[in-house]
């Protein structure tokens, strides 16, 4: 089993994340270093991330895309790509992640 990888190189990823509030940026850094120490089953099944489908959405070549919680106001958008979760999107409201 391999632990997860991050892609945090998305714009839109990086435009949200540096425009947090300081405590808000550190909680992000803290859920990406869990994030980080856990194989993929771990991920699906950690009740605190959250792990969703969003039927609503699709990426690239109809990938899937998925929601997970960040923090308590913010959700991460991104999709699995081999042993890589490429990381879309943070949104700080989080029901927008199902618009």
């Amino acid at each position: 089993m391999a632990l997860v990888l991050l892609d945090l190189n998305n714009p839109l990823f990086q435009e949200t994340w540096f425009s947090l509030d300081r405590p808000e940026t550190l909680a992000v850094i803290a859920t990406l270093r869990k994030i980080r120490q856990l194989h993929w089953e771990q991920l699906y099944r950690d009740p605190g991330l959250r792990w969703e489908s969003i039927l609503s959405r699709s990426g690239l070549g109809n990938q899937r895309i998925y929601s997970l919680r960040i923090t308590q106001r913010v959700r991460a958008v991104g999709y699995r790509d081999g042993q890589f979760l490429r990381l879309l999107s943070l949104l700080p409201d989080r029901d927008s992640a199902y618009a």
